[in-house]
């Protein structure tokens, strides 16, 4: 070896080797101009050093690009989740409006009739048969408007099945209320389009989270519809079906448009990838609809239907319905009731139509059913709204439970939703009884006559 053993040069190399050792590549060997074997190591060292750092340039290059990706994918699921939340929006808007032009028609027809009826029976113009008349009129207005409030009553359900969707909780759920709500959602856009043909086994339930199953059911029926050319308007259908296997639920949407043909398939869940014109989806809603069922321990897949078109058919677990409570016969007896709400036009109507059987006691505040029931806990059912200003729902109870354990069984709670992390830890903790706002008045009047015992309820 040529060179002093004390050569400067091979300390410098050596801390050249123990710097890359360190994957610290902002260094250079020092080369003299020799041509020795020194000289040639750090000149190979040198060439080592650039291509590293050329790998880690191409790494770091690589990584800000997967990042990128990774950003792009995030914008485009929330456009795909904006879009699903435009439409939605549509449906809601229009699902609602209708049934409240119809009450207001139908309370406008009984105002009418009240106020004519009072004017006529002052001078006594009016006969029996003329009252009998407009009582029906008004009987018929009333029907409707309860017909119509049942409509927006579904509208509220099918939209507290879309909000569930962030809810990693699974729990069973009934499928085919699944799809009438998926149907309703996009009812306004598929109605001018095709005619929908529902084939629902009711019976079918499965175990997973009702809003995301509620958002493949709704992705897979507009694509349905975007499918279908708008000059067919008049042939144009899109058929669902839902039946019970052998231990599992299949679930299939298909339509009569062009399909998908066969070398496609292959690629039509995969992200980005879409047969739609350009501006129409984001190519997500099959890639993530796929991922969802897969999460649901299901499949999915497409193939050619029997009416022409394209048939998505989804497969899912299948659990065994519980049997059901029989209904009770008992008699109807009279009950004393606490109803504790902060909404003064509920709470006097509700007052108003349970005192007509019951023993009604009205709080207008937490405070106040707090301080009644200090008084007198002699109450078969206490009816409590959840979220209330001061002392909420949660409040009254936790209260009631320290006092007098046995008058908390009989709570009922009445809500429209748990909005907050404090009320779903609430109710996941607690289980109590719930009657989901806005709720039927037979499902209370059927707690009371079952004699307000513990126990789930159905609204």
């Amino acid at each position: 070896m040529t060179g002093d053993a004390h050569d400067p040069r091979l300390e410098r190399v050596l801390e050249v080797m123990l710097s890359i050792a360190q994957q610290d590549f902002d260094v250079e060997a020092p080369v003299s101009g020799r041509m020795d074997v020194i000289d040639a190591i750090a000149v190979g060292l040198n060439m080592l050093v650039e291509e590293l750092r050329g790998e880690v340039a191409s790494r770091r290059e690589l990584e800000r690009t997967h990042e990128a990706l990774k950003e792009a994918q995030a914008r485009l699921v929330h456009a795909e989740k904006l879009a699903a939340i435009g439409q939605l929006a549509a449906g809601v808007a229009h699902e609602i409006n209708t049934p409240i032009q119809s009450v207001q028609v139908s309370l406008a027809i009984v105002e009418r009739v009240h106020r004519g009826m009072l004017d006529e029976l002052r001078p006594r113009r009016l006969g029996p048969d003329d009252v009998a008349m407009r009582l029906r009129r008004a009987g018929q207005a009333i029907i409707d408007a309860q017909e119509a409030v049942e409509r927006v009553r579904d509208v509220s359900d099918s939209l507290r099945t879309f909000a569930r969707v962030d809810d990693d909780r699974e729990q069973e759920v009934s499928l085919a209320e699944i799809v009438r709500a998926s149907c309703r959602m996009v009812e306004p856009t598929l109605r001018s389009r095709a005619r929908l043909e529902l084939e629902l086994d009711d019976g079918v339930r499965v175990r997973g989270n009702g809003g995301r199953l509620g958002q493949v059911v709704t992705n897979l029926l507009v694509n349905a519809v975007q499918a279908l050319p708008e000059a067919r308007r008049s042939s144009a259908r899109v058929r669902v079906c839902l039946e019970s296997l052998e231990g599992e639920a299949r679930l299939t949407v298909e339509d009569n448009g062009p399909g998908v043909p066969a070398e496609l398939r292959a690629r039509i869940f995969e992200p980005y990838f879409t047969t739609k014109p350009e501006g129409v989806g984001t190519g997500l809603g099959l890639a993530l609809s796929q991922e969802t069922v897969r999460a649901h321990r299901g499949s999915v897949a497409v193939d050619d239907s029997p009416l022409g078109g394209a048939r998505f058919t989804i497969t899912l677990p299948r659990i065994t319905e519980e049997g059901r409570e029989p209904e009770s016969d008992a008699r109807r007896t009279t009950r004393r009731v606490l109803l504790i709400d902060d909404e003064p036009m509920l709470l006097r109507l509700l007052g108003s139509f349970l005192g007509e059987s019951h023993a009604v006691v009205t709080a207008a505040s937490g405070d106040a059913g707090l301080a009644i029931l200090a008084k007198d806990d002699r109450f078969d059912l206490v009816l409590c709204d959840l979220h209330m200003p001061g002392k909420d729902g949660i409040d009254v109870f936790e209260a009631v439970t320290r006092a007098n354990p046995a008058l908390a069984a009989r709570f009922v709670f009445a809500t429209g939703g748990a909005f907050t992390a404090r009320t779903q830890r609430f109710l996941e903790l607690t289980r109590p009884r719930t009657l989901t706002k806005p709720f039927k008045i037979d499902a209370l009047f059927a707690l009371l006559d079952d004699g307000a015992q513990a126990g789930p309820v159905s609204s």
